[in-house]
């Protein structure tokens, strides 16, 4: 594996430590902004930290109340598109004790910036799209 490859993959493990343990600054640090989230219903520019605060935030104190107990990556594809810019396409599992919450797909763009892997946008999409960039 790669460097870039492990270092993706590393952030994918921190990410999947801090949400479901509702760290929103330690999430947040995950983070290029501006950033953008897509989801179904909507395509949100992330410009600031009050703006991630209240779009992460508020899908924390979602889950929070859902019993999130924790995320893990089921399946990962990456795709390196030079030193500086990736994408990766996940299928993550959360979990409420030891019940799946739920399945869900994200393909994410990443950027390297100061020696780090940050997100610079997000989609949410079906589990079942998770797309194959290997």
């Amino acid at each position: 594996m790669s460097d870039a490859l492990a270092e993706i993959k590393a952030h994918y493990d921190h990410i999947a430590e801090v949400f479901p343990k509702f760290d929103l600054p330690a999430f947040r640090a995950c983070f290029h902004l501006p950033c953008q989230l897509t989801t179904p219903d909507a395509v949100i520019a992330i410009t600031d930290d009050d703006t991630f605060e209240q779009v992460f935030g508020g899908m924390m104190a979602t889950l929070r109340d859902q019993g999130l107990t924790r995320s893990e990556v089921e399946r990962m594809h990456v795709r390196l598109l030079g030193d500086t810019t990736a994408l990766a396409s996940i299928l993550w599992v959360r979990h409420a004790g030891e019940a799946v919450l739920e399945r869900l797909g994200a393909t994410y763009t990443l950027v390297r910036r100061d020696g780090e892997w940050l997100v610079a946008a997000l989609i949410a999409h079906s589990p079942d799209e998770v797309i194959p960039l290997d």
